[in-house]
């Protein structure tokens, strides 16, 4: 009967140890550039910024995304196991952000603070079933009210 239960655990602990292996490994199939589809995309109240590239680089944990905008150029070092990272934006303001894989789809949430606000924006970003595709379901958060976005980029 103790063999059984032991047999039974080290089964559970070798699943639970395969599936957070298939997680963490999505994280590779976000690689590569990607150019926002302004057509298929919603701003929302912003405007898009059209032309814009981003290019994913991922390594186990750690993922870089290098944004390309015709008003400048943005480097995000970021992690996918739910560990802070922060970041400074090109104006000097801190981010603090989190990201994990839950079922495939990359989530991350940002805090931007400000001398005037603070900001929280929430990314849920998913690849089509070919790969071919890149959607962020984006939700901002602000003391003025919140708002969405829908950025879809074509992989390059």
């Amino acid at each position: 009967m103790r063999c059984q239960s032991r047999r039974f655990y080290l089964l559970i602990a070798l699943l639970c140890t395969s599936f957070v292996a298939m997680g963490q490994s999505k994280l590779a199939d976000f690689d590569g550039t990607w150019k926002l589809n302004a057509a298929k995309s919603d701003g929302g109240p912003r405007p898009l910024a059209e032309g814009m590239i981003v290019k994913w680089t991922s390594n186990d944990a750690e993922f870089d995304v290098h944004h390309q905008m015709p008003n400048g150029e943005m480097l995000l070092k970021l992690r996918s196991d739910g560990k802070e990272v922060v970041n400074r934006m090109p104006n000097g303001v801190e981010m603090k952000s989190t990201h994990r894989i839950e079922s495939g789809v990359l989530v991350g949430e940002y805090r931007i603070h400000t001398e005037r606000a603070e900001m929280t924006q929430l990314d849920r970003i998913s690849l089509s079933a070919d790969g071919k595709t890149m959607t962020t379901d984006r939700e901002y958060k602000t003391p003025q009210g919140g708002f969405r976005q829908k950025l879809v980029f074509d992989r390059q």
